[in-house]
């Protein structure tokens, strides 16, 4: 855990959620600006996001501001929070500038995910749809129900079909445990929470 010496995270994809958390805060002080000041507080944001794009450390928030830089300015090309010219100029020098940051698949993932926000926005897969609901849940305890299942049980099959059958069962138990864990915890959760009003 990077905020504390000596301590590792109980399940390793959490690392991503305190990125995200620290997301939350950095954007809580920026929205106002991004959204309200004009050009030149703008121009200020994206130079402060891509300069601290350039922390070495990709446990901490800075070091993935240019990708969460791309994401909000989708939010405000759609919004009409800004023209079209100042959307593909300034996503197009941030993509520039994280081809040579990131690795390929990062790239990748954040350049098909915006395509798709982009251009295909009523795009349909039913299956996408369907692991779409509980993808939070698969997200979470991937490697705490498959990721453990394979390990177990890989050590006792040494035959390639027996260990893909391994591997098949490993995905198949944590699609069903992540779809529980959707239906019995998230889904009334989100229904609880839509209940709070301000």
């Amino acid at each position: 855990i990077p905020f504390f010496e000596h301590y590792k995270w109980i399940n390793q994809v959490f690392w991503t959620l305190a990125v995200e958390f620290q997301y939350y805060l950095f954007i809580a002080v920026l929205f106002i600006p991004l959204t309200r000041w004009g050009i030149w507080a703008r121009i200020a944001a994206y130079l402060l996001f891509l300069f601290l794009g350039l922390s070495a450390s990709g446990a901490f928030l800075p070091h993935w501001l240019p990708v969460f830089l791309l994401g909000i300015l989708i939010f405000l090309f759609k919004s009409q929070k800004i023209t079209q010219l100042e959307y593909y100029l300034v996503s197009g020098l941030t993509f520039l500038y994280s081809i040579f940051r990131y690795e390929p698949g990062e790239i990748l993932f954040v350049a098909l995910g915006v395509a798709m926000i982009l251009y295909f926005p009523n795009f349909e897969f039913r299956l996408g749809d369907f692991f779409g609901k509980f993808s939070y849940s698969l997200y979470l305890i991937h490697p705490v129900i498959g990721a453990t299942l394979i390990n177990v049980l890989s050590h006792h099959v040494t035959h390639p079909a027996g260990k893909a059958m391994v591997i098949l069962l490993g995905v198949l138990v944590t699609v069903a445990a992540s779809w529980l864990m959707y239906r019995l915890v998230e889904k009334p959760s989100k229904k609880l929470s839509s209940s709070i009003t301000y």
